[in-house]
């Protein structure tokens, strides 16, 4: 009987060990799948980060190009603006020299 109980004993210790074994096995490869995930989702996250950073610089640089047109279409209207001023004041001056002239 002593012996059924060391046998047992020497079982259970066994089937300790194994389960101990699996178990380690079992964790270490539940952290590499999660080492895995977590970098996967990583590389997701930053990339989906820069095509929203890139989204973003697009439209900073529309709205600076289409304020720049404007500023450019405002300053073309002023030349216009003051380039026929220039011509009316020297239409005006050259008819003032002549009324003195004669």
């Amino acid at each position: 009987m002593a012996t059924e109980i060391i046998h047992a004993i020497k079982k259970a210790e066994s089937d300790a060990q194994s389960a101990e074994e699996q178990a380690a096995a079992e964790c270490d490869r539940i952290l590499k799948a999660a080492g895995e995930q977590a970098a996967r989702n990583a590389e997701a996250q930053l990339a989906k980060a820069k095509q929203e950073a890139q989204a973003l610089l697009d439209d900073a640089k529309r709205a600076g190009e289409e304020t720049e047109n404007g500023a450019q279409s405002g300053i073309a209207s002023q030349i216009e603006s003051m380039r026929r001023t220039a011509l009316t004041r020297q239409d005006d001056a050259i008819r003032l020299i002549l009324s003195e002239l004669v």
